[in-house]
């Protein structure tokens, strides 16, 4: 079937209204402030989509998330929401780590130089069984992939680009997995409402601007100046 992705694959990305083709695309978000919802619809089932590709893991043990941007404290409130209690985070900016922090790491790391792997291991306690990169860049999945333990995975979310040269002997001795995740189902994004509505996900930062601005907030997003989310209103 072809893809139909709004705003991608078909017009609506930014429209003021949309049609739905089915009742199953509809989720209800009774509760919550449409706003936080809509990141949901997007960070918080991607995430979460992520995620349950490397569950059931035990609580203690560490799950690596590389980016503290809107995916990566989404992903910290997430794990903390499905009871998982040893989160390791990565990025290459201290203030985005500070905010990870707040939101719930338990470890963080500040990418940058050739010993990134080794500085990764320290603070998850050892080689790792499961990696969510949020970047996906030629140097993100480096250093991810030669932190995993033996059975680890690493799953590709981003879409920053570049390449990962796998060695093909480890793969099969080491029982690797690499794995890629692109966004996930509506069913997933039932459960993700679910949460936030039982009061475990704690909201991402979330600013609200007039659609008319889409611009100037694109290029805010680029120069990495955007603090969580933000959400354009028909007004």
């Amino acid at each position: 079937m072809a893809a139909r992705s709004l705003g991608v694959y078909q017009n609506g990305g930014y429209a003021s209204h949309v049609v739905a083709r089915s009742p199953r695309h509809l989720v209800a978000f009774d509760g919550l402030d449409p706003s936080v919802a809509a990141t949901y619809a997007c960070s918080g089932i991607t995430v979460y989509s992520a995620i349950r590709k490397v569950m059931p893991m035990p609580a203690e043990k560490a799950i690596v998330v590389v980016g503290a941007g809107g995916l990566g404290l989404n992903a910290v409130e997430v794990l903390k929401a499905l009871g998982h209690k040893n989160i390791v985070v990565v990025d290459i900016s201290e203030e985005k780590l500070e905010g990870a922090r707040k939101a719930g790491a338990t470890a963080t790391v500040q990418a940058g130089g050739d010993d990134t792997t080794k500085r990764l291991v320290e603070a998850a306690g050892g080689p790792v069984d499961a990696v969510i990169d949020l970047v996906n860049g030629t140097a993100t999945a480096r250093f991810a992939f030669d932190a995993l333990a033996k059975g680890g995975k690493l799953i590709q979310v981003g879409l920053f680009g570049g390449e990962l040269n796998l060695p093909l002997p480890l793969m099969a001795t080491r029982a690797l997995t690499v794995r890629g995740s692109y966004v996930g189902n509506p069913q997933e994004l039932r459960e993700v409402v679910e949460l936030a509505q039982q009061g475990k996900l704690s909201p991402l930062p979330v600013s609200t601007e007039p659609r008319s601005a889409v611009n100037s907030v694109l290029n805010r997003l680029k120069d990495g100046k955007v603090h969580g989310r933000v959400v354009l209103t028909a007004a």
